[in-house]
């Protein structure tokens, strides 16, 4: 123990000649303590954090290889000869829009999602509903869910809003529902309006982004080989206007991936 002691007031009488040195080591020192403690941080909402959505660790993306999205003739014939993907929706990403609610103008973050969105992602209603399937469809009436914040903030927290239209865009949209102030949304939007994919649809931008459960007992490899041999039917029976690529089905493991196309 005296050992040791001479050895540390040696050590401190140098450190006290040499006011420079130890200014630069202790700053060197808490830099890295600082560093590892940031990159902790960062390490354990990226990687460690699950996804803040019901049934998370079977939640994928699917999408074309290192591209992303999809059109919307592609997404409607996945719909309609699902491979066995439950809760299989699209959406895109987060857009302005000019909301009107009659009092005042504004814009809002909103995205068009499929009617699945609302089950996959565990939002639910408190009032109101989230929009089916009819308004879900091309030409379906223009109903739109918004977020409970919003709700606050624009409309007073009204309990009579159901049914009551507002312009978005210039067209009008009647509100179905509110969302629980619990839920996380994804993309961050302030409303949601229905998708209406058609699959007579010529545009052919990539800009649906494709989300699903995986069945019980489903891989992701055998989900990927199911869905490339959906692409393959759809290069056999439908156009060729929209390229067939090939496919990723995609776990979806932090809140990190989710804010970054989920994956």
């Amino acid at each position: 123990m005296e050992v040791f002691l001479g050895d540390l007031k040696f050590g401190l009488r140098g450190l006290r000649k040499n006011l420079t040195f130890t200014i630069t080591a202790i700053a060197t020192l808490a830099l890295g303590i600082g560093a590892n403690s940031a990159i902790f941080t960062v390490v354990n909402a990226v990687l460690l954090q699950p996804l803040p959505y019901p049934d998370a660790d079977r939640m994928v993306s699917i999408g074309r290889s290192g591209a992303g999205g999809v059109q919307e003739p592609i997404f409607t014939f996945w719909e309609q000869n699902n491979p066995g993907f439950r809760d299989l929706t699209a959406c895109t990403g987060q857009v302005a829009m000019n909301l009107n609610t009659g009092e005042r103008a504004q814009v809002v973050s909103g995205i068009a999602a499929s009617r699945n969105y609302f089950r996959l992602f565990g939002a639910s209603p408190i009032i109101g509903r989230t929009y089916n399937a009819t308004e879900d469809s091309p030409g379906g009436a223009r109903a739109v869910v918004i977020s409970y914040g919003l709700w606050q903030r624009s409309l007073k927290g009204s309990p009579y809003i159901l049914g009551k239209t507002v312009m978005l865009g210039g067209a009008p949209y009647a509100i179905v529902g509110v969302l629980s102030p619990s839920f996380k949304p994804y993309p961050r939007a302030d409303i949601w309006i229905p998708l209406q994919a058609n699959a007579n649809s010529t545009n052919q931008a990539a800009t649906l982004n494709v989300y699903a459960h995986l069945a019980r007992g489903m891989t992701l490899s055998q989900a990927t080989a199911r869905m490339q041999l959906l692409n393959q039917r759809y290069a056999e029976t439908r156009s060729a206007l929209f390229g067939v690529h090939d496919l990723q089905v995609a776990k979806c493991r932090s809140k990190s991936r989710a804010q970054s196309a989920l994956l």
